[in-house]
């Protein structure tokens, strides 16, 4: 069985199979009611709905309120804080499964269970889990970038896509390695890589607190694609670069 609640995933986990029998998708998306309180700065959120329906909704209501989650407006909120959640604001406010305080499921007897019916261990483990680059600044960017003011984030982008890989980055890279990425970008078509800077709340939330564990001594994520036009011939060739990037 394949759970989805915006089917916005780089591989289609939520909607295919490796398996060749059979399965069922648990297709959540008309879920998608969402109850913003102001009074209290929370929300109740249904997982089908969006990110941007969910930003909508608290705009509806406050100029000055948000959500700490991710940029792109039709990811399912489900999916997204299951994962983690990650966005934008998480240097200063962590993950989106960081602000989650409770939660209602439905277990496999039918009962609808809220954070106290569930009990900790539960809920703790339904959160989360350029070609023309100047490697001289991104080397220097790496030993800084986790160190800013929180209330900056930066990324860097080396240059939309069909696969992806990640990577959480501890310790700097050296320059000489960039300088090898730099020209094994330049051989895959349509690239594009995500340095995202961790630091701030990251570092301040133990690893424990949620399933996901990149936390303290975090620089940055990296977040490497790769993407091809519908009736490509060469789809081999761009999952044989993107694995071999990876490994």
């Amino acid at each position: 069985m394949r759970v989805r609640s915006g089917g916005h995933d780089f591989e289609g986990v939520s909607y295919v199979s490796i398996i060749e029998s059979p399965f069922i998708v648990l297709d959540l998306t008309n879920l998608r009611s969402i109850s913003v309180n102001i009074n209290d700065n929370s929300a109740w959120v249904q997982v089908g709905a969006t990110l941007g329906e969910l930003y909508h909704r608290i705009a509806e209501k406050s100029k000055v309120h948000g959500f700490p989650a991710g940029i792109c407006p039709i990811v399912g909120v489900g999916g997204h804080i299951t994962g983690g959640g990650y966005g934008i604001l998480l240097r200063k406010y962590g993950l989106a499964a960081d602000n989650v305080i409770d939660a209602h499921i439905v277990d496999v007897n039918g009962r609808v269970l809220d954070r106290a019916a569930m009990g900790e261990d539960l809920f703790w483990a339904i959160r989360g889990v350029t070609k023309t680059l100047d490697t001289k600044l991104l080397h220097r960017w790496q030993q800084v970038a986790d160190k800013l003011d929180e209330n900056l984030l930066t990324r860097v982008l080396m240059q939309v896509t069909n696969t992806s890989k990640a990577d959480f980055v501890r310790e700097p890279i050296p320059e000489f390695t960039l300088e090898e990425l730099r020209k094994r970008i330049s051989e895959e078509d349509d690239p594009l890589i995500v340095w995202t800077a961790y630091g701030g709340m990251m570092n301040r939330i133990p690893e424990y607190e949620t399933l996901f564990p990149h936390r303290k001594g975090t620089m940055y994520k990296f977040h490497y694609f790769t993407n091809w036009p519908k009736g490509d011939k060469n789809v081999a060739k761009h999952m044989s670069w993107i694995r071999s990037l990876y490994n």
